[in-house]
């Protein structure tokens, strides 16, 4: 339930956040992750940039998202939207 929570508060936060095309945080990881369908290799340099409705999915660990003002998330390993599962 705190995931599902959680992944619903970021998707609304990244959504009310503004609609330009602005950066509104970095996402990192140690393993590969998916942003919006797409695997996001490890050491890429700048970690990946997240735009108002980009979906995240962890893999096999955490990532981390700091937003601009310095906050803060961490998606714990396998975390999904809960429209994207199965069942």
């Amino acid at each position: 339930m705190g995931k599902l929570c959680t992944l619903q508060l970021i998707t609304v936060a990244l959504a009310l956040c503004g609609w330009g095309a602005t950066p509104l945080a970095r996402v990192s990881s140690s393993q590969p992750f998916d942003l919006n369908g797409a695997a996001c290799r490890l050491k890429e340099s700048p970690p990946g940039r997240l735009f108002a409705g980009d979906i995240i999915v962890t893999c096999s660990a955490p990532a981390t998202l700091v937003f601009r003002g310095g906050s803060r998330i961490v998606l714990e390993p396998n975390s999904e939207p809960e429209d994207l599962r199965e069942g």
